[in-house]
């Protein structure tokens, strides 16, 4: 998105204390990631079905660094930890779905699509978390408890009530869990 200034006038602010070079620098990465989920969708006709709202996703990144100016001031932050950041960057997904569903995929064969962004966001998320983790496959018992925790981490994120700070608490009790493998027999 070219123009970020003239654009978004409500942002101005926003764009004089942030710079247009660091929110592009956002959004492209953004919106990199995005394409490269919706390529990864698995179906062969799924770009005629998905889309990018360019413009959804640049009030994305506005509002996502609107958020952390503030928490770097209320908290008098020079900088903010990467859970924080993916939190809020998730939460701003969550909340404007920047994935469209095309009218192409209003068919009713596409109900998959229906939580393209809650599905996005989760395997940015668990990419996140994962990053830099041991190679080993997870077997048995410790593929169990993945595959729950992926399931209720998506649930949460389609059904419940959803903020920037519930989810940077699941992205710290999973590094937590790390921390204390024998927690996890318990049930």
């Amino acid at each position: 998105m070219r123009y970020i200034g003239t654009e978004y006038k409500h942002y101005e602010d926003l764009i004089e204390r942030v710079g247009e070079a660091r929110i592009q620098t956002r959004y492209e990465y953004l919106h990199a990631l995005i394409s490269q989920f919706i390529d990864g969708f698995g179906r062969n006709d799924i770009r005629e079905k998905l889309c990018i709202n360019e413009r959804i996703l640049m009030h994305c990144v506005l509002e996502y660094f609107e958020d952390i100016l503030k928490v770097k001031s209320a908290h008098e932050l020079d900088h903010t930890n990467s859970p924080k950041v993916m939190a809020y960057i998730a939460y701003w997904v969550l909340r404007r779905h920047p994935i469209q569903i095309t009218l192409a995929a209003e068919d009713g064969e596409n109900d998959d699509l229906v939580f393209a962004n809650e599905k996005f966001v989760l395997s940015m998320l668990m990419s996140f978390l994962t990053q830099d983790a041991e190679t080993k496959p997870l077997l048995g018992n410790d593929l169990s408890i993945y595959i729950a925790f992926i399931n209720s981490f998506y649930y949460f994120l389609k059904f419940r009530r959803v903020d920037p700070q519930a989810i940077e608490m699941i992205l710290l009790s999973f590094r937590l869990g790390g921390v204390f493998p024998m927690c996890k027999n318990v049930e």
